[in-house]
């Protein structure tokens, strides 16, 4: 069994944050009325209700999730055999249902049928109606966490880690899977430690490191959120701006959502390039995830709660998780947040 090497990073992210106080809906939401103003908004506080839907092992150690319109899935370890098991419950509650035990494991996507985990290898594919893992793709230097789906494909980074001193040296690319033949074709290659990843109906977004002649820091990395076309074509650089694409990309309308290197803020920036807008609270509130849901963006902070950025441009607003701090992956459906802490399986509806 391998940990996901996403947790360390993602830990010494937030906590160097702190000092200064990001699969998935894709491409959720079509409005963009308002623009958020001097680069900040206020927050309206409101309560939202948790219910713990079933419990976990070491669960929020693995920085994993999905959800469909039936399920939540999630990876856990298994005390027992040391190994990992694909999970899942329904999101209505109830008893919790092992689909597979995995070697190692990262990123879930889900469809109709099938659940796909990244691992050390690649992509393991697991039926929904469980059973062993069954190989569906391999990708050298697989780090777990780049992975995202439309109806035909399934999309994977080889996210290339980082050298010693910070810099990479162009051996990330990103791939596509035919679901039904496994077959791969390459969307862009010689990237520079690709990380982010999120598709909508025809472009990959995601986030790249760039040229610099300055020696790359933990938040000063000459980063940029970067795009190519779903049917192949040439890669466009959006926004040359410092992004944690471990945090993760939402997208909204005509705007791609990201984290900023010390995770205290985060930016939308048009999905056709142009000027980039600060949008968060006008105190910092600490970012660790950012997800799209069908009306706005939500982040998740250090503290456990919530806060919500509608795509139309008001003002944003704030909700109290369940104080399961140690959370650390969430997913949004519809108007509800389901959340993978230390105590358990969360939904919280907003």
């Amino acid at each position: 069994m391998k940990l996901n090497p996403f947790y360390s990073f993602s830990l010494l992210a937030i906590l160097a944050g702190c000092g200064s106080t990001d699969g998935q809906s894709t491409g959720a939401g079509n409005s963009d009325a308002g623009p958020h103003p001097n680069g900040c908004t206020d927050i309206t506080p409101t309560l939202a209700g948790g219910t713990k839907l079933s419990g976990v092992e070491i669960g929020g150690l693995f920085d994993t999730m999905a959800v469909d319109s039936s399920y939540v899935y999630w990876l856990d370890l298994n005390t027992a055999s040391q190994n990992l098991d694909l999970l899942r419950v329904a999101r209505t509650g109830g008893n919790r249902q092992v689909l597979a035990a995995v070697d190692s494991g990262g990123a879930l996507v889900v469809d109709a049928g099938n659940v796909y985990v990244r691992t050390d290898v690649g992509i393991s594919k697991v039926s929904k109606n469980g059973g062993s893992p069954v190989p569906f793709a391999t990708i050298d230097q697989a780090e777990h966490y780049g992975l995202a789906q439309d109806d035909a494909h399934v999309y994977a980074m080889n996210e290339e880690p980082f050298n010693d001193d910070l810099t990479c040296n162009g051996l990330g690319a990103l791939f596509a899977f035919d679901k039904q033949t496994g077959g791969k074709t390459v969307l862009a290659g010689n990237l520079k430690c690709p990380s982010g990843l999120v598709v909508d109906s025809d472009h990959a977004y995601f986030v790249v490191q760039q040229e610099s002649s300055d020696r790359p820091t933990l938040f000063n990395r000459n980063t940029a959120l970067v795009r190519v076309p779903l049917a192949r074509g040439t890669l466009e650089v959006l926004a040359q701006v410092p992004l944690d694409g471990s945090s993760g990309i939402a997208l909204g309308g005509n705007y791609a959502y990201a984290v900023p290197m010390n995770l205290a803020s985060f930016y939308r920036i048009p999905k056709v390039g142009g000027a980039v807008e600060k949008v968060t609270p006008c105190t910092d509130v600490g970012v660790k995830f950012i997800r799209s849901g069908e009306d706005g963006v939500y982040i998740n902070t250090v503290m456990g709660s919530y806060a919500f950025a509608p795509f139309d441009g008001s003002l944003m607003r704030s909700y109290q998780g369940v104080q399961d701090k140690s959370s650390h992956e969430f997913a949004v459906a519809g108007s509800t947040i389901f959340e993978v802490g230390d105590n358990g399986v969360w939904a919280i509806t907003r």
